[in-house]
């Protein structure tokens, strides 16, 4: 899952694998509120992720070739067409028209699904899904395949690979400013061992050029967010928490177990994550829960 904010650019990613419904804030209610309701959806395969250009249009991508969309906050959605009948994994909307969805390769609507560019930059003749979608503006976007960083300066029509090495990054973060971070990371088992690594890369111009930035201690990183440039927190497969004030460059650990309000450790690992206007910390996990 993945979690963007301010409102009304909302952005979520990996949903629970066998989620038939979307969850939604009441409406009245603030970005605190406690209060959720269950909303029906014309599907019942998985939903991977889901994203509002305002706060009453949005889509909601999932299982093989499945579009939803919304134009009234979420209260009911639509099925839209599409061109594929392979899983999606990521979305990204610009307007109530328009819609961008990847999975191997990458395609783009701007008539709601009447008809669509396909293969957008020949991206299917390569292996790896697009595991997150990004634009900071209208023009210039990001995506993650492979774990490299890719960037469009034409709205999504041509794209460059600008970072990653083919690292483990799979996450794509809008810090402010000229910030961005991509995340991510490897966890396997061995003969002599587990590996659990945590991969991050920086870029303080606008995406232009991306720097890896190490990481002494952290393990595969499932979620991070960002409360500014300089601060944020990841967390990772192993259930630990780590705090940056410096963009990066150091990291102090917040807990070696997260723990929910009973003090019993977390069941699942957390997939992702945000800071709201308040300060508090809302997250989802691998069993579709929020947390």
């Amino acid at each position: 899952m993945k979690i963007r904010s301010p409102w009304p650019s909302v952005s979520v990613h990996r949903l629970s694998l066998v989620t038939v419904a979307l969850v939604l804030l009441l409406p009245g209610k603030s970005a605190t509120a406690r209060e959720w309701t269950q909303v029906l959806t014309p599907t019942a395969n998985d939903l991977t992720a889901v994203h509002f250009s305002d706060s009453m249009n949005g889509y909601a991508s999932g299982a093989f070739g499945t579009l939803l969309k919304t134009t009234n906050g979420g209260g009911s959605w639509a099925v839209v067409p599409t061109p594929v009948n392979f899983s999606f994994v990521s979305v990204w909307s610009h307007s109530a028209d328009s819609a961008m969805v990847g999975r191997v390769g990458l395609y783009g609507t701007d008539d709601c699904g009447k008809s669509w560019d396909s293969d957008i930059g020949g991206f299917e003749k390569f292996s790896s899904s697009i595991f997150d979608i990004l634009f900071t503006t209208k023009d210039i976007g990001f995506f993650i395949k492979e774990g490299n960083v890719f960037r469009s300066d034409d709205g999504g029509a041509e794209w460059s690979l600008v970072g990653g090495s083919g690292q483990f990054l799979d996450d794509i973060h809008y810090a402010g400013g000229q910030t961005i971070y991509a995340t991510g990371g490897i966890t396997f088992i061995e003969i002599n061992g587990a590996v659990d690594h945590g991969q991050l890369e920086r870029s303080r111009d606008g995406g232009l050029t991306w720097a890896p930035v190490l990481l002494e201690g952290i393990g595969d990183i499932h979620a991070a967010a960002w409360r500014s440039e300089q601060e944020g927190f990841v967390f990772t497969f192993s259930n630990t928490a780590h705090r940056t004030t410096d963009g990066g460059d150091s990291w102090s650990l917040v807990t070696d177990s997260m723990v929910d309000d009973e003090g019993n450790r977390l069941p699942a690992i957390v997939t992702d994550a945000l800071i709201d206007d308040d300060g508090r910390f809302i997250g989802v996990d691998f069993n579709g829960n929020l947390l």
